[in-house]
């Protein structure tokens, strides 16, 4: 959250000095016009190749700016360590059962499917 210093506006929307705000991430995150052609609730890696352009600020795990996660750089390490650990012992591979599209989640400090995803 934020708090807004200064009398500001963006579009027709007023925010007066005081207000708390608060940047909706997820919907950023699935925003079709950032993230499309490809459905954006579809397991799609290449989203993230050097070869798109989109803006910094249209993935925000961590947020941005002077005030983003301090433990950032060190999750980051983590989720590279672990999955190259995974990917050295396993194959990951869809079964017939797995989804296509993951519909349901569980909301909490991450996001995850509410279901069970099976995998091979």
């Amino acid at each position: 959250n934020r708090r807004c210093m200064f009398p500001t506006q963006i579009g027709d929307l007023k925010i007066p000095i005081g207000m708390s705000i608060t940047v909706d991430v997820l919907s950023i995150h699935y925003d079709h016009n950032i993230w499309g052609p490809v459905d954006t609730e579809m397991f799609y890696p290449l989203r993230f190749s050097a070869d798109v352009k989109r803006s910094q600020s249209a993935y925000l795990p961590f947020g941005i700016g002077p005030r983003n996660c301090v433990g950032m750089r060190y999750a980051l390490m983590e989720m590279k360590m672990a999955l190259a650990k995974i990917l050295f012992i396993y194959s990951v591979l869809p079964t017939e059962n797995t989804p296509t599209k993951l519909v349901n989640f569980t909301e909490g400090t991450v996001r995850r499917p509410k279901d069970l995803v099976k995998v091979k």
